[in-house]
C-alpha cells in the first residue's frame, strides 16, 4: 500500500480558491553586470488599484481557508499561551532611579515604570494602554534624563511615523 503524502499548507490553501494572478511586468535591473528580473515590482506600488485588488483577494482567500481550518483554535490557543505571560525588561539606572518596561502579557502595550531601589515595587510612570480605547495611540521611545528626574517620550497616533515628543516629571508623574 502506498504511503499517503502529507497535505502541505500551501496545497490546502490553494484548494479554497485559486490564487489570483499577481500584477507583473518585465522590470529588470542590472547589478554588477548581471540582469536580475523583478516581475513582481508592480506589487511595490502600494497605492495602485491592481495591488489593492490583489491584496484584498488574497485576504479573502485566507479568511475562507482559516475559517474552515480545524487547527485554527488550537493555533490561537497555542500562540496565546506563548505570548500571554508577564515580562519585564532589565532595569536601567538613571541618577538614583531605576526604569524598566513591564508587560502583564494581556495588555496590548507594555507600561514604563520607575522605582527608587531594585528591591522596591515598581510604579507605573507611563501607561499607553490608557491613551485610546482602540489601541491606536502608542508609546514610542522613552529617554530618561541622566539624573533620572525627567523622562522624554514619544507618542504615535494611528501608526503614524510622525511622533509627538513629551516630557514627564518623574516625581509628580505629570507632563
Amino acid at each position: 500500500m502506498a504511503k499517503k503524502r502529507p497535505l502541505y499548507l500551501a496545497q490546502a490553501f490553494n484548494r479554497v480558491a485559486p490564487a489570483p494572478k499577481a500584477p507583473k511586468d518585465k522590470t529588470a535591473d542590472i547589478y554588477h553586470g548581471k540582469t536580475v528580473k523583478d516581475p513582481y515590482r508592480p506589487l511595490e506600488e502600494l497605492d495602485a488599484a491592481t495591488t489593492a485588488q490583489w491584496v484584498d483577494t488574497q485576504n479573502e482567500r485566507f479568511q475562507k481557508f482559516i475559517a474552515r481550518s480545524a487547527a485554527k483554535q488550537q493555533a490561537t490557543d497555542t500562540l496565546n499561551r506563548i505570548w500571554d505571560y508577564p515580562s519585564e525588561t532589565l532595569p536601567g539606572r538613571y541618577g538614583k532611579k531605576y526604569f524598566s518596561y513591564y508587560s502583564d502579557g494581556k495588555s496590548p502595550q507594555a507600561v514604563f515604570q520607575v522605582r527608587d531601589n531594585l528591591s522596591d515595587k515598581p510604579q507605573t510612570l507611563i501607561d499607553p494602554n490608557e491613551w485610546s480605547k482602540d489601541g491606536t495611540v502608542s508609546l514610542g521611545g522613552v529617554f530618561p534624563s541622566p539624573d533620572g528626574l525627567l523622562v522624554a517620550y514619544t507618542v504615535s497616533e494611528s501608526g503614524s511615523d510622525a511622533l509627538t515628543l513629551k516630557i514627564r516629571d518623574v516625581a509628580t508623574g505629570q507632563d
